[in-house]
């Protein structure tokens, strides 16, 4: 499924807007995530993002997530309701304009003058392509996610200067604590270096470069219908490279038909070659209520290094 074009989006929005505000209807606002209420706002497109700014700023700033953690990031589209959200903010996050870039039309349909960041365009922060396209998830490389802490520590410094000394001393203790799990399963990997590990959809070869494994899949990065002829060159690399275990992902609230599909060749895959199933989190879904109960990117990135290693042991 192709998302519609950026210019068309756009002009669905603005049309929408400009028809409630002619009837003198509400603009609809989802749920807000935010801990704060001080008028002081960021909105970011994923749940991941948000976290970072939660951390950094201990909870003074308020987050705005703009895709809901029940939907699928690849194929979530805007609508107006998010516009409230983006029309608050002095600063917008996202990832990756191939990913969720059309956040950029919310902002200019709301007549927002928020100033739009890219994280995964800063220099330092490694990206890899597919098939020519660039791979969105930047944050399951644990070297990536300090880079983004960063280059979020250093835009929120600059919107909110009175929070500037706190936001910095915070940053330094998130990414020590960050590269402290890097060292950690570097060390555990280097036994492993070289080993294939498959998945269900294209989204972890970030974490897989920054211990020297390979990551095959059965769909690519937006979860595509695979071909006959992929399947077949990926049950012959799970008998090559002797494959124990192949990884799902956790059950979401809206789950795309592709990915349906997908735990069905899973299934098919794991009863004819006798694997394992374990589940590895791409951390699409992570919510800031999560991350405050405890559950948030650096836990759930230690279970997935965890279950990964876990599928090279006999």
């Amino acid at each position: 499924m192709r998302s519609p074009r950026p210019s068309t989006v756009a002009a669905i929005l603005l049309v929408a807007v400009a028809v409630m505000l002619a009837v003198g209807a509400p603009l609809m606002v989802r749920t807000i995530e935010t801990q704060a209420g001080t008028g002081m706002t960021v909105a970011v497109s994923i749940g991941v993002l948000g976290e970072i700014v939660h951390r950094l700023s201990d909870g003074s700033i308020e987050v705005q997530v703009i895709i809901p953690p029940d939907s699928d990031p690849h194929h979530w589209e805007p609508t107006p309701r998010d516009i409230e959200k983006v029309r608050r903010s002095v600063l917008v996050l996202i990832v990756m304009k191939s990913f969720d870039g059309r956040i950029s039309d919310l902002v200019r349909a709301a007549g927002s003058n928020a100033k739009v960041v890219e994280v995964s365009s800063h220099p330092r922060i490694r990206t890899l392509t597919s098939n020519g396209a660039l791979d969105p998830h930047v944050w399951l490389s644990l070297r990536n996610y300090a880079e983004i802490v960063d280059v979020i520590a250093s835009e929120l410094r600059s919107a909110f200067p009175d929070l500037s000394e706190r936001i910095a001393l915070r940053a330094e203790k998130l990414k020590d604590e960050v590269l402290e799990l890097y060292r950690e399963y570097s060390n555990k990997f280097e036994k492993h270096r070289g080993k294939v590990f498959v998945t269900r959809h294209l989204a972890f070869r970030y974490l897989a470069d920054d211990f020297g494994l390979r990551n095959l899949a059965l769909t690519g990065i937006e979860s595509e219908e695979p071909t006959a002829r992929w399947l077949a060159i990926l049950r012959e690399e799970i008998l090559r490279n002797n494959v124990r275990v192949i990884y799902t992902e956790p059950v979401s609230g809206h789950i795309h038909d592709n990915e349906q599909a997908s735990d069905e060749m899973i299934k098919r895959f794991a009863e004819d070659l006798g694997l394992k199933v374990k589940v590895l989190d791409p951390l699409e879904s992570l919510s800031i209520k999560d991350a405050i109960r405890g559950h948030g990117y650096l836990v759930v990135m230690r279970e997935n290094l965890e279950a990964v290693l876990e599928g090279f042991t006999p």
